[in-house]
């Protein structure tokens, strides 16, 4: 039998063959990790446009009633919803513009401010 003709890979041929593939895997899990912090992203800012909503809605409903108490009561939930959460809001002659902000805690101890805003007229 002759020795000469190869069988086989060589350690060689596979420690390049793991490499690759350990390079492909760890790309794979650097795109779970930002599909995941853009979910959170996402999740937040429809909570975000769901609260913009509800201030709209108690402007209307509280005109009569005590806007402050329900101006307070909407920046409690804003803290409860979202995390470091709270809003600023700016009355004009007939404009309301309101600005929400939170911090995103996604991944390490850098914070990131993302922020959601409309304005309405009255």
């Amino acid at each position: 039998m002759p020795r000469d003709k190869q069988c086989g890979f060589t350690l060689l041929e596979i420690l390049i063959t793991l490499f690759i593939f350990s390079i492909g895997f760890l790309a794979l899990l650097r795109l779970q990790t930002l599909m995941l912090q853009q979910s959170q992203e996402n999740y937040f800012h429809s909570i975000a446009n769901t609260q913009l909503q509800n201030a709209w809605e108690h402007w209307h409903i509280d005109a009569k009633n005590d806007r402050a108490i329900a101006l307070e009561n909407w920046q409690a939930d804003n803290a409860r919803l979202l995390p470091d959460g709270g809003a600023h809001i700016e009355m004009q002659t007939r404009n309301v513009d309101i600005m929400l902000f939170w911090i995103n805690h996604f991944g390490s101890d850098k914070k990131s401010q993302i922020s959601a805003s409309a304005w309405y007229v009255l």
